[in-house]
């Protein structure tokens, strides 16, 4: 017997992939990639351009520091009150880290480091001191300035509003006329320059100019004498007592936070000034003023 025959297996046919035909892309679409294309070229260009300039300007900085050494030093936007004796003496000052290398590419930065001690210069804000590549160095600083010229011990020394000692002595003769508002009768006698003065009778004066500061009777006031602090001269008549350019008298009284019950505080004396500044227009009409009560005892000049 015969068995059946096995079928052979059909062939499995491939089956053809079908690729998909590219899409036409028309004129308008072609040259709007064209623009992109050419737009980002340009802008990493043009970045390119930019690193290259800073590169360069770097570079140019570098170079001109190398070649053009310091040879000066600028003390730019001085205040009109600085003297010259003070921008020399801050010129000075610089100089001698220039000279040390005057080529230094840190020499700013040594230069702000040594004036941050000069007396005169109270702050150097960043930036304060800049190398110009040109052969000059420029400082410009917060400056400290002379509050008033201080007489005692038989000299004249100037102080700032924290009653810090500047540069200079003068005898009574060199003392600038009008320049500097006055403080007489300071029992003590002044450190060395760069050091506060605690003296309490100097301290009450300058806290007193201090408070008039910037007020419109201000330019009229001249000098302050606190000869008679604490009324150890004579304990009836006022303890401090401001003087006009026309020598008007004008009796403060205690020192500010001292006045207790006797006399008004500084506040109204205050205000007892500027209203006899308003009423009057000068305080140079008077010929003294006693701010110490709640009433102004007046006198004024003849014909006032």
């Amino acid at each position: 017997m015969f068995g059946k025959k096995k079928k052979k297996p059909k062939a499995r046919r491939s089956r053809a992939v079908r690729v998909p035909k590219p899409k036409r892309v028309d004129a308008a679409t072609l040259a709007k990639r064209q623009r992109i294309r050419h737009i980002v070229l340009g802008v990493v260009i043009s970045a390119a351009g930019v690193l290259a300039v800073i590169a360069a300007a770097e570079w140019l900085k570098s170079r001109m520091l190398q070649e053009v050494p310091v040879n000066r030093v600028v003390v730019a936007d001085g205040p009109d009150w600085l003297d010259e004796s003070a921008i020399k003496e801050i010129q000075s000052a610089a100089m001698e880290v220039v000279r040390e290398n005057p080529a230094d590419k840190n020499l700013a930065e040594k230069v702000a480091e040594k004036l941050a001690g000069n007396i005169w210069i109270r702050k150097i804000p960043a930036g304060g001191v800049v190398n110009n590549y040109d052969g000059s160095l420029v400082i410009r600083c917060e400056y400290r300035k002379p509050l008033a010229i201080v007489g005692a011990g038989g000299v004249w020394v100037r102080v700032d509003r924290e009653a810090l000692v500047l540069p200079g002595r003068f005898l009574r003769s060199g003392v600038p006329a009008g320049k500097y508002r006055e403080i007489v009768g300071v029992k003590s006698k002044p450190p060395t320059a760069g050091q506060l003065w605690p003296a309490e009778d100097l301290l009450a004066a300058v806290n007193i100019l201090r408070l008039i500061d910037g007020k419109p009777f201000t330019g009229e006031i001249t000098a302050i004498d606190v000869s008679n602090y604490r009324g150890r001269r004579n304990t009836y008549k006022a303890h401090i007592v401001l003087t006009t350019e026309k020598q008007s008298e004008i009796r403060w009284g205690r020192a500010i936070g001292t006045e207790g019950r006797i006399e008004v505080g500084y506040e109204i004396k205050l205000r007892h000034l500027e209203d006899l500044f308003i009423r009057y227009g000068s305080l140079n009409k008077l010929v003294h003023a006693d701010l110490r009560g709640k009433k102004v005892l007046v006198r004024l000049r003849d014909g006032e």
